[in-house]
């Protein structure tokens, strides 16, 4: 378990600080049992409803390390969100989660048909954060 937290902290150089992840998910009750879950984890969660609400959040945060995102959002899409967020973030990973077609990724990215199961999320977010 230490080895596990170990690998979710980012040496500054000064103090680790836990890896943040912006959730980005319409469902409240999905988002919110995602973020308990990654919370668990021993990652920092940021819960976004809408692309505006994630542009935000990411725009105003420092580093965000993971989005974890819906792709059909009420204001647009969430691989629009990563797009723009990628600008301010560049090191950041995404994982899609969608009912649709997959998508184009780059190696920094990953796609889960929904519904996807918690243990599928935690995997994907893992192999991302320690890749």
């Amino acid at each position: 378990m230490e080895r596990e937290r170990a690998s979710q902290e980012f040496d500054t150089g000064q103090a680790a600080r836990p890896l943040t992840v912006l959730v980005v998910e319409d469902d409240p009750d999905a988002r919110e049992t995602l973020g308990v879950v990654l919370e668990m984890d021993g990652l920092r969660v940021i819960g976004a409803a809408t692309v505006a609400a994630a542009l935000a959040a990411g725009h105003s945060e420092a580093s965000i390390d993971l989005l974890v995102t819906d792709l059909t959002l009420p204001d647009g899409r969430g691989d629009t969100v990563a797009l723009a967020l990628e600008q301010r973030h560049p090191s950041m990973r995404s994982i899609f989660l969608s009912g649709g077609p997959e998508l184009a990724l780059n190696p920094r990215q990953r796609y889960l048909s929904k519904p996807a199961r918690m243990g599928a999320i935690l995997r994907e977010v893992h192999a991302l954060l320690e890749a």
